[in-house]
């Protein structure tokens, strides 16, 4: 069986990537103390800005959002943070440089991923939001002191994601590996070997 970390209550900062819509930090000091100490293996389909995930560290997870986009920043993070680091440290705080990085199309996958997380951190209330021709819309958020590339806060993320599985995909495919008999859609039920946090994002 594997523990987790419980960093919120045990009072350690955790490290979010993103802020994301439907996210759960505000709600982490209520979910934690119903939440299994140990546990197989962890799922969340609905990652976004996996905030429980950053609470708990679980060892062995499988994190799965349907943004490609979102998940491909996760990989980059993980797997390539030389190369998205160098992006990122080509993008300036300012509203002018704001508004270009917003026009550009990145090929690489590390451009994508540094363009996503530039943009996510520094938009009006760190909103991701896409037009109807897929363009992300939002204004700058004036916060310039902001640094979106804050390297050992990246370096940390990295570090908690690795050997962990990024999967895009829906919640059904990201939880398809889970046995019969674990749970998928409640954590009420703390004896069982899975844990699954199935909590979409409110559409409200």
């Amino acid at each position: 069986m594997l523990k987790c970390s419980h960093q919120v209550m045990n009072g350690q900062r955790c490290e979010f990537l993103l802020k994301w819509a439907g996210g759960k930090r505000r709600l982490l000091t209520d979910i934690l103390p119903v939440t299994p100490g140990e546990f197989a293996h962890y799922y969340e389909p609905f990652f976004g800005g996996g905030a429980l995930f950053f609470s708990l560290l679980p060892l062995s997870a499988t994190l799965g959002d349907t943004n490609a986009d979102l998940i491909n920043a996760y990989v980059q993070v993980r797997d390539n943070l030389p190369a998205l680091l160098r992006c990122l440290r080509t993008m300036p705080n300012s509203e002018a440089d704001y508004y270009r990085i917003r026009e550009m199309r990145p090929r690489s996958s590390a451009g994508k991923a540094a363009r996503l997380i530039y943009l996510c951190t520094l938009s009006f209330n760190g909103i991701y939001r896409l037009n109807l021709r897929g363009q992300f819309n939002v204004p700058y958020g004036y916060k310039t002191h902001v640094n979106p590339c804050i390297e050992p806060k990246l370096l940390q993320i990295s570090e908690n994601l690795r050997g962990r599985k990024l999967i895009a995909a829906d919640f059904e495919e990201a939880v398809s590996k889970a046995k019969s008999g674990e749970p998928r859609f409640s954590i009420a039920d703390l004896t069982q070997r899975a844990y699954s946090s199935l909590t979409p994002p409110c559409s409200c």
